[in-house]
Parts: structure tokens; C-alpha cells; sequence
């Protein structure tokens, strides 16, 4: 079982935590204390229908990950640019669910998301897309994000109150 979340860490608030292999979605939707928006904090929108991303579109995935397979975590909160995939370039991940994942990080480009940053964000012109899932341990293109679109109905039901949060997303 991979468990993702947005960390409660210096640098980011607690907000998501994500158990993918049983496809159990966990949202924090109150805060211990009011987030303060600066430059630097703000928002970004949840995806719709309208902003939904296809393959070829150029993403920014964001985190304090290793950069290579033997690195430290880095102290630099770091962004990448990485390129949506077809779902075909994925399918040799054992568990790559292409109605709940998506597929980014063309195999022949350098840069990528690795180990810490899982629970972070892929925007796709400044709309939240996915999260950080899991990826190569060679630290190489290809990652496995969740696709935050899918949950969209669950997430609208837990902000306005309608399920638990521990409930299985419908």
C-alpha cells in the first residue's frame, strides 16, 4: 500500500493524503489555523471539464524530492516542467489505473519527480491536475500521478459536508 500526502512540514500545511493501492482518498478540508495568502501562499483551482489536460500538454510538478537516486532530500522547494503522456507509456507500472492516474514525463527528456516528493502538485496551466504518486527508482521519466479530476465528485461532497472524509470516493 503507497501512502501520499501533502506534509505537514516548514514548508507546506497539512491539505491531502492520498492511499492509492486501495484507492481510499483522505481530504483535509479544515485547517488547524487560518493560512495566511502572501505572494508566495496562495490558491490554485481544482480541475473541471473545461480545464481537463490531454497528452502533450506541458505541466509543472513541484516538491523537495531527491534529484537523483543517490541525493538528499533537497532544501529548495524545486518545479519541473514534464510533459502529459499517453496511457500506453505507463502500462509497464504494475498498477497503473488510467481512469484514476495519469501518466507524465516523457521517457526522452531529463527531470522528473522522485522519492519526497510524493503528495505533490502537477498543475497544468495553473489548474491542480494531479498529485505526486509513485515513479522509477532510477529517478527517470516516467511518474504516476493521481488524477485529481476523477475525485472531483467526492471532493465537492466532502468540502460541503455531505460525506466523511474516510468514505470511499463515489
Amino acid at each position: 500500500m503507497e501512502t501520499l500526502s501533502f506534509h505537514n512540514t516548514p514548508h507546506s500545511p497539512p491539505t491531502l493524503e492520498l492511499v492509492i493501492n486501495t484507492h481510499s482518498l483522505s481530504l483535509c478540508s479544515q485547517l488547524r489555523w487560518p493560512a495566511m495568502l502572501t505572494f508566495a501562499v496562495g490558491t490554485v483551482p481544482l480541475p473541471s471539464r473545461r480545464t481537463f489536460s490531454l497528452p502533450g500538454t506541458i505541466c509543472q510538478a513541484a516538491g523537495w524530492g531527491q534529484t537523483g537516486v543517490t541525493d538528499p532530500l533537497s532544501n529548495t522547494l524545486r518545479e519541473v516542467n514534464l510533459r502529459l503522456m499517453d496511457d500506453e507509456v505507463c502500462n509497464h507500472f504494475l498498477f497503473y489505473d488510467h481512469g484514476l492516474q495519469m501518466c507524465v514525463g516523457d521517457p526522452r527528456m531529463a527531470g522528473s519527480a522522485f522519492k519526497g516528493d510524493s503528495g505533490g502538485p502537477l498543475l497544468c496551466a495553473g489548474v491542480a491536475q494531479g498529485i505526486v504518486s509513485y515513479t522509477n527508482q532510477n529517478a527517470q521519466p516516467t511518474v504516476i500521478f493521481t488524477q485529481i479530476f476523477s475525485y472531483m465528485p467526492w471532493i465537492k461532497k466532502v468540502l460541503k459536508g455531505q460525506v466523511a472524509t474516510e468514505a470511499w470516493p463515489a
